[in-house]
Parts: structure tokens; C-alpha cells; sequence
């Protein structure tokens, strides 16, 4: 190998380690996060190919959808197990959910109760949360969503025919032939484009109904693909069915372009505690302690305790 090839093949693969790093690193097509009502996301720590978020009792959350994808999806959610449209246990063959536009992403501020409202998403107790006062208190502690890209149809072109006419055809046949097969085609055209406009024309698809388009913004924040994991042990708080809330959403046909999810994503949450417990956050440093005192009250002023641990 001459030296001017091994350069070119050094070239060669350190661009190829680049394109690799590149994709390595790339964004997931879909993310799911929670945010605080200013919008703010909580803090979210991975943990045993799950991802978990910290929230206290009492604080009030909305559920960010990111669609980083180049066409629009559906995304069918479920906030402990139960769905945020229906508020029926969740299931994302038989439910339909909210429309996330490309390149962009969808806010979900409640259990949907109207077009124009809904049920505050706010972290409780798990005995009064939403899920378990309907049933099922298993489910309490992870908000899933469910993607379906949509049915791509292929464009229609609506164009006149040409007639010719044949050798032995006199002009005057051929003008009255023409003016009446153009008479026809003419209707033709104008009855095709209101039937391809009524939403019961369309082809017929693997799944068709009524999605929710909800309120869009730009995409804030980048991250991993949340993985669902199968763990016995249950989260200390759980979502209310809380206060009613203005949200209005609008209502539009959407068809799946299969029956399947192209991915479904669930994010986990616990409080503080719930995290400590669990490993993902580091237990506090124990502070000193020497054994009871007689006399605890010093004539003196006494040096502070030490320092508690930081994270």
C-alpha cells in the first residue's frame, strides 16, 4: 500500500467514526417528559433501563409530547394506566389520542373532561389518586404514550383526456364526439374532488377516527427513548383528578397508517423518597452523633454541625 492510500483510508475512517459518533448521538423520534406548570421539565434520572421523574405531593404537572419526526403522529396517552382522553384503563388499539404536528410537540394539562376542559394533572397521595379511586391502584406511578405515524396517501392528478381522431373519421363526427365525451368527462371531474373531501371516501386504513389536536410548541429539550421495564414495586405518590381547567382542543380525522405503535414509550415517577429508595438518588449523610446529653444547653456558643450532603 502506497502512502498516499493509507492516507486516503485513514480519511476514510476517521469520517466514518464521525457519521457513527453522529448517529450515536442523535435525538430519539419521540420523547415524553413532564414539565411543572411554568414549564419547567422535572428532574429525570435513568435507572435500570428506565427513566424516572420527581415530583412532590400537591405540585401540578403537564405531560410534554415531542414529535421529532418530518410527518405528523398521534400519540395515545396514558397517565397511571388510565386513558387522558376516556379516563377508561388504558389501550392504545380501541382509544384514540392527541395529534403532535412535525417537528413540533403537544401539551397535555389534565384528564380531558369537555373540547374546552380538563382535570388537573396534580401528584397525590396513590390511595386518592385518579387510578386508584377508578379501580386501579396497580397502575399508579408512569405515564405511557403510544405513536402512530400517519396513513400516507399518493397524490391524485385530475387531467383532461386528449382524443384524436381516426383517419376515416369526418370533422364533423369527430366534433360532435368530442363535445359530448368532453361533456362527460367534465362531471366527472368536478363530482371527484367533494367525494375525495368527505372523510367516508377515504381508502379504507387499519385504524380511522376522531384524534385530538392540542396546543403545538417548538421542541425544548433533547433526550433518550424511554424504555418500559417490568418492576413489582409501587410509587409514593400518584396523579389526582384535579381542579377543572380551561383547555380547548379541536377534533379531526386522523388515519394510522398500521395497527401496531411504531413505539411506545413510558416515563416513571416518584417523590423524593420514593427515588432515595429505590437507588436512584444517594441516601443522605447521617449527621454525628455522640450519645444523650445530661445538659444539652452550652454556656458558650457550640460549632455547627456539619455540612449536609449535597446532589
Amino acid at each position: 500500500m502506497s502512502l498516499k492510500q493509507f492516507f486516503l483510508a485513514l480519511c476514510l475512517g476517521a469520517v466514518l467514526i464521525q457519521v457513527g459518533l453522529s448517529c450515536a448521538n442523535a435525538e430519539p423520534p419521540y420523547q415524553v417528559v413532564l414539565e411543572d406548570e411554568f414549564g419547567n421539565v422535572l428532574p429525570t434520572y435513568a435507572h435500570r433501563s428506565e427513566w424516572f421523574a420527581q415530583g412532590r405531593e400537591g405540585q401540578r404537572y403537564n405531560v410534554r409530547i415531542h414529535n421529532r419526526t418530518g410527518q405528523r403522529v398521534e400519540a395515545v396517552v396514558s397517565v397511571d394506566g388510565r386513558d387522558v382522553l376516556s379516563g377508561a384503563p388504558g389501550n392504545y388499539r380501541e382509544q384514540r389520542g392527541y395529534i403532535v404536528p412535525a417537528y413540533g410537540s403537544v401539551l397535555i394539562d389534565g384528564f380531558r373532561t369537555s373540547l374546552s376542559s380538563v382535570a388537573a394533572f396534580r401528584f397525590t397521595s396513590p390511595g386518592d389518586s385518579y387510578s386508584a379511586r377508578m379501580g386501579t391502584a396497580e397502575n399508579v406511578g408512569v405515564v405511557g404514550a403510544a405513536f402512530f405515524p400517519e396513513l400516507q396517501r399518493p397524490p391524485v392528478s385530475y387531467g383532461s383526456p386528449v382524443y384524436r381522431p381516426r383517419p376515416y373519421d369526418s370533422y364533423s363526427e369527430y366534433e360532435r364526439r368530442e363535445k359530448s365525451d368532453l361533456g362527460t368527462s367534465g362531471a366527472g371531474r368536478a363530482s371527484t374532488p367533494s367525494a375525495e373531501a368527505k372523510p367516508s371516501a377515504a381508502p379504507a386504513s387499519p385504524r380511522k377516527g376522531a384524534s385530538v389536536e392540542g396546543r403545538e410548541a417548538s421542541a425544548q429539550r433533547s433526550g433518550d427513548s424511554y424504555a418500559s421495564g417490568s418492576h413489582d414495586d409501587s410509587s409514593n405518590i400518584g396523579t389526582q383528578y384535579g381542579e377543572n381547567t380551561r383547555s380547548d382542543v379541536n377534533q379531526i380525522s386522523f388515519s394510522r397508517a398500521r395497527r401496531s405503535p411504531d413505539r411506545v414509550l413510558t416515563l416513571r415517577y416518584d417523590n423524593h423518597d420514593g427515588l432515595i429508595a429505590r437507588g436512584i438518588l444517594p441516601r443522605p449523610r447521617p449527621r454525628h452523633y455522640d450519645g444523650p446529653e445530661a445538659f444539652p444547653v452550652n454556656r458558650f456558643a457550640p460549632p455547627p454541625p456539619p455540612q449536609p450532603y449535597s446532589y
